[in-house]
């Protein structure tokens, strides 16, 4: 993992988020750039300034926010593997994916919406444009939640080849840290052959993926959310990964169905991380 993209606007509630994505870029040796989208404000008078020139002067004086934002809260952290930037765009989710496709990073960090946030990033259209288009995995981080070194992560599998793949990139994240990954399955009601299909996708994934802190676990719960909640809670899990995919049957479809959005980023205290299918 060679570029972790960090996007924040730039509030104090946010810079647990802001110190999560540098300890993450520096334990994995990654530059880190930080990102912070801007709207002009309506001109409401006469001015003689052309509005190349009135975006110009918006963008340099965002870029002191940005750059006052990240030296107090990172202080002597600043170095050279971080760059500041900041795009212009009436649309958060647009200018955050403007700029992953001009960068192309590996990573894509947000951080979740709480009750402090003017605009959170994990909130209604925002999260659902962001996981359905960005062109690399996403990580989206609690407000409160403050890094610590991965040793457990959670890979939430519907047993589709699809997940092998994705497991694979996740392997790229947990062997630096040698972290655990814990591949869990959530059985629904109408589902009558779960063990049988883990033991297929076991073998599957034995085969074409090497990595040897794989393990695999079957929880019954009322519903996905819930599971997942809890089972995090009980293994102390570092992060919560799954597949983001179009069909409503992924997890995502299901955790990101009507209301639950707004459940889930209140009800997460780990970093959840999305990747998208189109990714792989």
């Amino acid at each position: 993992m060679k570029t972790i993209l960090y996007a924040t606007d730039c509030t104090r509630h946010a810079t647990p988020a802001l110190r999560y994505a540098y300890k993450l870029s520096e334990q994995l040796d990654a530059k880190l750039i930080i990102l912070s989208v801007f709207d002009l404000p309506p001109v409401l008078v006469a001015t003689i300034r052309s509005p190349k020139h009135l975006s110009k002067m918006a963008a340099d004086e965002h870029m002191m926010v940005l750059h006052n934002y990240c030296s107090r809260y990172l202080k002597d952290s600043m170095s050279s593997n971080i760059v500041l930037d900041v795009v212009e765009s009436p649309s958060i989710a647009d200018g955050i994916l403007k700029r992953c496709h001009a960068l192309k990073p590996d990573l894509l960090i947000l951080g979740m919406k709480d009750e402090h946030t003017l605009r959170g990033y994990f909130s209604g259209n925002i999260a659902n444009a962001i996981l359905a288009e960005s062109p690399c995995p996403v990580i989206m981080a609690p407000n409160q939640f403050r890094y610590r070194k991965l040793k457990t992560l959670i890979y939430a599998t519907d047993f589709e080849e699809r997940d092998i793949e994705a497991i694979k990139n996740l392997v790229a994240l947990a062997a630096p840290y040698e972290a655990e990954i814990l591949v869990v399955h959530i059985p629904t009601k109408e589902e009558y052959s779960g063990m049988e299909q883990m033991e297929w996708f076991k073998e599957l994934l034995n085969q074409k993926v090497d990595y040897p802190n794989i393990r695999f676990h079957m929880i019954f719960a009322a519903s996905v959310q819930e599971g997942l909640g809890s089972y995090a809670e009980d293994v102390r899990a570092d992060l919560l990964v799954m597949l983001q995919r179009a069909s409503s049957r992924s997890f995502f479809g299901k955790l990101l169905h009507g209301d639950q959005v707004k459940a889930m980023e209140t009800r997460s205290k780990i970093p959840i991380m999305s990747i998208n299918e189109h990714c792989l």
